[in-house]
């Protein structure tokens, strides 16, 4: 007796114009041979008006549904091999009369595949003939882990105000449905509340306020906080936040009036704030207070000293028993690349490390750095075609704060090798028995050398306290790249490379690397301190001036 998939195959290869109106057919049961033994017959080899070859899969049962996907990669490399096609030069699409058990595999097919895929839900007549054909628009899937850079501060000034929070955390999350979730747990340094006491203080006499609280007023007024929640949600799908939107009535309708105004990039940051810092109902907390990864890593645990005492994981996050503790916190802190400015990544050749998905956290974290970004893209590349011939490991570093005044500032100000840690690079080390690399990314000189004053007349509009805002959010200016040329350093790239003891340094144009002389990440950067010393003093006199203590500024 005839299968009924291949009833519908055989009909539905009469009728392609109900799937789309320029197709014509090739073949049915199309053999697709290939050499390295992947070959195969598809349902229906068609091509289009772009003369682009169209694969169509056509699936019925259930149990087949969930083996179409796997079937249609080995379709598509025998097609490759046997016609010499480029990936757009391929269509493939996935016919099936039940999706329940397709869709997820289907939409992350989608999201990750190189070549046009198109889903259809087919409706059949009792002749299993096609009758009608639904467009499927696949999932938007976020099975990755990508913690949100949008963190909230909570604090407590007891243990059992602490344990309250937590609960509280819990509930609120698992009535609005959200599932994957970190709460770090730090205790206060004991001297906070004095730290805070005597910044006030100091905002008092800089600002010569004569309605400054007393210092026995201040005693009794500030609050001695003991404890912090410090909470970040993985990121969810469009669909997921507005659910939870939807059950706040008010919300809803503010954000359905707002969504046409938003930029499709930054709608899911949107919506992130909306559903999880204005929609009821809200953990317990005395203080609440926004934050980022590089609030937590420079303010939190850098400068004033709060120590992590706790990380409380749900959902994936703790399903994941090989996910560590302390990459989580990295994550945090945003030293993969999501804030923009940090990014630590150790591989080694033998666990089969996916460059490309380097590639992606890089160009993220760089993406307002598209020199650094092109150098570094091009160091993966070429660690990428050294992989296949050699055995090695491979570390990644990047600090890319952008704002290289601030940098200049904070090196200044600081002694000896502490000062290293202040000034903006990148590097990644390849080392192996048969091959040792370097790449990296650092500011050099050039022959420009505007004052201070006309820096910030260039490039702040003649207004020192737009460079002096950027502090709020960390420093970040994200038009840097344009900035510290006018007064002396550039990005740029390099490559050294170790043969029998000797180093040979390149350094990339943007198209080639060219030999140069040696040079290490810091050379330039200390040879311009050195060089324009009146610059650099003016640069400490801005900062310390206006910077009342760490973080704060007078504006």
């Amino acid at each position: 007796m005839e299968n009924n998939e291949d009833k519908i195959r055989d009909n539905l290869a009469l009728n392609l114009e109900i799937l789309e109106q320029d197709l014509s057919l090739i073949d049915k049961e199309a053999y697709l041979p290939n050499q390295k033994g992947t070959r195969g017959f598809v349902d229906i080899l068609a091509q289009n008006s772009n003369n682009s070859f169209v694969l169509i899969e056509v699936k019925r049962t259930k149990a087949s549904s969930r083996e179409a996907l796997h079937e249609v990669l080995k379709y598509i490399e025998g097609i490759k091999e046997n016609k010499s096609l480029k990936n757009d030069e391929i269509q493939v699409i996935i016919i099936s009369t039940e999706w329940k058990e397709l869709l997820v595999p289907f939409s992350s097919f989608v999201a990750k595949v190189p070549y046009s895929v198109i889903g259809f839900e087919l409706k059949i007549d009792e002749d299993f003939k096609p009758i009608e054909v639904t467009k499927i628009d696949p999932l938007q899937l976020n099975n990755e882990r990508f913690l949100s850079d949008q963190h909230t501060i909570r604090l407590y000034s007891s243990k059992k105000k602490l344990k309250k929070g937590i609960e509280s955390h819990k509930e609120c999350y698992s009535r609005k449905g959200i599932t994957d979730y970190v709460l770090l747990i730090l205790e206060a340094p004991t001297d906070l509340r004095e730290q805070g006491i005597n910044q006030v203080k100091t905002f008092q006499e800089n600002n010569f306020d004569e309605e400054a609280f007393s210092s026995e007023e201040l005693e009794s007024k500030f609050p001695d906080y003991k404890f912090m929640i410090y909470s970040s949600v993985q990121v969810m799908t469009k669909d997921e936040y507005l659910n939870i939107i939807k059950t706040d009535q008010a919300v809803y309708e503010e954000v359905k009036e707002l969504m046409g105004q938003w930029e499709e990039e930054n709608l899911i940051d949107h919506l992130h704030k909306n559903a999880i810092s204005n929609c009821e109902p809200f953990p317990f907390g005395e203080y609440i207070e926004i934050s980022y990864p590089a609030k937590l890593r420079q303010k939190l645990l850098e400068n004033e000293g709060w120590e992590i005492i706790d990380l409380i994981r749900n959902g994936r996050l703790k399903d994941n028993e090989l996910l560590t503790n302390s990459t989580i916190i990295d994550e945090l802190k945003g030293d993969r690349g999501t804030n923009k400015q940090r990014y630590h990544k150790k591989i080694h050749t033998k666990n089969s490390p996916s460059f490309e998905h380097i590639k992606k956290e890089l160009e993220a974290c760089l993406v307002d750095n598209p020199i650094w970004a092109t150098g570094i893209t091009r160091a993966i590349d070429e660690i990428a075609k050294l992989s296949k011939e050699h055995t090695f490991s491979c570390s990644i570093n990047v600090y890319n704060p952008s704002n290289t005044l601030l940098s200049i500032y904070q090196v200044a100000t600081s002694s000896g090798i502490n000062a290293l840690k202040f000034i903006p690079n990148y590097r990644v080390r390849v080392e192996g028995a048969e091959i040792e690399k370097l790449y990296f990314g650092c500011l050099k000189r050039n022959d420009n050398a505007l004052t201070l004053q006309d820096t910030i007349n260039e490039a702040y509009d003649g207004n020192e306290s737009y460079l002096l805002a950027s502090l709020i959010w960390g420093g970040y200016q994200k038009n840097d790249i344009d900035i510290c040329p006018l007064y002396g350093l550039e990005y740029a790239n390099f490559k050294c490379e170790v043969r029998n003891s000797d180093k040979n340094y390149f350094l990339f144009d943007g198209y080639r690397y060219k030999t140069c002389e040696a040079v290490d990440p810091y050379s330039h950067f200390f040879n311009f301190l050195n060089e324009r010393i009146n610059f650099v003093d003016e640069v400490v006199n801005l900062f310390e001036s206006n910077m009342l203590s760490t973080g704060i500024v007078e504006l």
